[in-house]
C-alpha cells in the first residue's frame, strides 16, 4: 500500500551489528596498568564479526535521504546445510558464519546481489522487491 510508513530500530538490536571495538590506545593503557599494578588485563567480551552498529544504516537527514532498499526472498531449501543445527559462538551467524564452520548455506555472500547483473529486468519477480526509501534523522 502507498503512503507514510515508518520504521524505527536501534543499531543494538540488529543481530548483525556490533559495538565499536576498545580502541588500541585503550588496550596499552590498560595492559600498561595491568602490569604496573600485578593484576589481570580486563576482558572486553566482543563478538570480534559483524558491521559496526554506527554504520549499519546511514543517519539521514531532516528533508529525508533516499536510499535503494533491496529484498529477496527465497525458500532456503536448495540453500541448507543438513548440519548446521547449532551456534555455541554467541551471536547471530547470519553475518559472518559459525566460528570455524561453513557459511549459514550454500549460495555466495551476498546473494544475488554477488555478480554483475546486465539486464535488471531479471529482479523484476514476486520475490524480490526493489525500491526507493527515504531516510529522516529526527533528534531524539
Amino acid at each position: 500500500d502507498a503512503g507514510k510508513k515508518g520504521l524505527v530500530r536501534k543499531s543494538t538490536e540488529s543481530s548483525v551489528a556490533i559495538p565499536d571495538r576498545v580502541p588500541f590506545s585503550t588496550l596499552i593503557t590498560e595492559a600498561d596498568a595491568a602490569v604496573e599494578g600485578g593484576n589481570t588485563l580486563p576482558h572486553h567480551d566482543a563478538r570480534a564479526c559483524g558491521l559496526p552498529q554506527r554504520l549499519l544504516l546511514p543517519k539521514g537527514n531532516t528533508e529525508g535521504l533516499e536510499f535503494e532498499l533491496f529484498v529477496s526472498i527465497t525458500s532456503g531449501d536448495d540453500a541448507t546445510h543438513d548440519d548446521m543445527v547449532g551456534n555455541a559462538h554467541g551471536g547471530s551467524y547470519g553475518y559472518c558464519g559459525i566460528k570455524d564452520e561453513k557459511y549459514p548455506d550454500k549460495r555466495a555472500m551476498g546473494y544475488p546481489m554477488d555478480r554483475h547483473v546486465e539486464d535488471d529486468r531479471l529482479f523484476h519477480q514476486p520475490n524480490i522487491k526493489w525500491t526507493t526509501v527515504k531516510v529522516f534523522f529526527q533528534e531524539e
